[in-house]
């Protein structure tokens, strides 16, 4: 809970990974706990370890659409789109009413250059916000 409390309510995300580093430690198979340790990391910017702790809590929990959702947007923000695009699609395929899911699919898609792609998960995930 401590480590929540850096997270969301003090954005202190240094903090946060350790607390959350200790969480690990104790409850290894708890998906929860990697995925805030990953939205810790995405808020450091280190992107490639926010990946591995999405990776690991969607093991843990493979019907997670968020953590779908947040490793595609990590996956953005080191460039790989395409990859994105594969983490977008799971996400959507889990709950196809996720607004976000789509929005950020829609940038992916604008990236690669499939621009009628981009549009309409534009449009679809706007009808959903």
């Amino acid at each position: 809970m401590r480590g929540l409390h850096y997270l969301d309510d003090r954005g202190d995300y240094g903090r946060a990974v350790a607390d959350f580093g200790e969480g690990v430690r104790l409850a290894p198979e708890n998906g929860a706990i990697w995925y805030d340790r990953g939205r810790a990391y995405y808020g450091l910017g280190d992107y490639v370890s926010a990946d591995a702790d999405y990776s690991r809590a969607i093991e843990l929990n493979p019907g997670d659409y968020i953590a779908w959702c947040e490793r595609g947007r990590a996956h953005q923000r080191r460039g790989e789109h395409r990859i994105a695009i594969g983490d977008f699609d799971q996400c959507l395929a889990l709950n196809s009413g996720y607004g976000l899911g789509y929005q950020l699919r829609s940038v992916s898609h604008a990236a690669v250059g499939n621009r009628e792609r981009a549009q309409e998960d534009y449009e679809m995930g706007r009808g959903l916000v």
